[in-house]
């Protein structure tokens, strides 16, 4: 309970470096701490569960199973185990099945971030068409979680705690390590976005609130129609440029290969 309490309390802390700080990866969790987080709640899993409205995480023997897929009404598949050595889309051919298909390796070495916002773009895209989906790999517990964790952050506005409480309600999952560190960087990357202000438009403007921002962003991003997005500001405005906020978001975009053109989107998802 004390372990699960300090969830709850300020970001702020005050604690001097120590030893133990060296796995830290934001101002307050470390890696083992998120790794006790996951240990609690629901530790067994089926072969699919659903984690998210019409969202399932499973392993590769559910996305084998076309009867049993057929009776779950999937739509879109994400494998984030993709290999050449095992059928793809094909294998769906007549279910009517949209597929994608991401070559990840299970090791913390591996940079899973650079599928972050593409994994998060495919299930929103499905799911706010009214689709089901099933995200796997080969066991269903560390490549598949992180990718659905990383969109219930970028996509549901749920930071890391609150997306691993979420999933754990209905199914058991443990990244790797080196996988909880780049979603531990995620969030502290979307905490950061929030400092950056969202424009509020009058009436006919009508941008009043963060949602209708994000709309915005949407609908302009199309690599030169910035003009009435706050990442306008964020990159012609030498003080925005120079603020902390922006300053933390932009290296730590780059240093995880997400920023882009259209990562804007995943920036100011607030």
């Amino acid at each position: 309970m004390a372990f699960m309490s300090r969830f709850s309390r300020s970001r702020s802390s005050s604690r001097s470096p120590n030893r133990k700080d060296s796995e830290r990866v934001s101002p307050t969790l470390t890696v083992s701490e998120l790794e006790r987080l996951l240990c609690t709640g629901k530790t067994a899993c089926n072969h699919a569960d659903e984690v998210w409205p019409r969202l399932y995480i499973g392993d590769q023997d559910i996305a084998s199973d076309r009867r049993e897929l057929a009776k779950l009404g999937i739509t879109h598949i994400l494998n984030c185990a993709q290999s050449k050595w095992r059928s793809g889309a094909e294998y769906y051919s007549g279910m009517n099945i949209t597929y994608h298909g991401i070559e990840a390796h299970d090791s913390p070495s591996f940079d899973m971030s650079v599928n972050f916002y593409p994994a998060a773009e495919f299930i929103h895209k499905a799911l706010t068409g009214g689709g089901k989906v099933l995200v796997h790999c080969t066991v269903g517990v560390s490549r598949s979680a992180t990718l659905v964790l990383a969109y219930l952050m970028i996509r549901q506005n749920l930071t890391l705690v609150e997306a691993i409480k979420t999933v754990k309600d209905h199914r058991g999952v443990i990244p790797n390590r080196g996988f909880l560190r780049q979603l531990n960087g995620l969030d502290g990357i979307l905490r950061e976005s929030l400092t950056v202000s969202c424009p509020k438009w009058d009436s006919k403007g009508s941008m009043r609130g963060p949602r209708q921002h994000m709309k915005h962003l949407e609908k302009t991003c199309s690599g030169r129609h910035y003009h009435k997005c706050a990442i306008a500001k964020a990159n012609n405005c030498p003080d925005v440029r120079k603020s902390a906020p922006y300053s933390a978001l932009h290296a730590g975009l780059a240093k995880s290969a997400l920023w882009s053109r259209c990562s804007v989107r995943l920036v100011f998802s607030c």
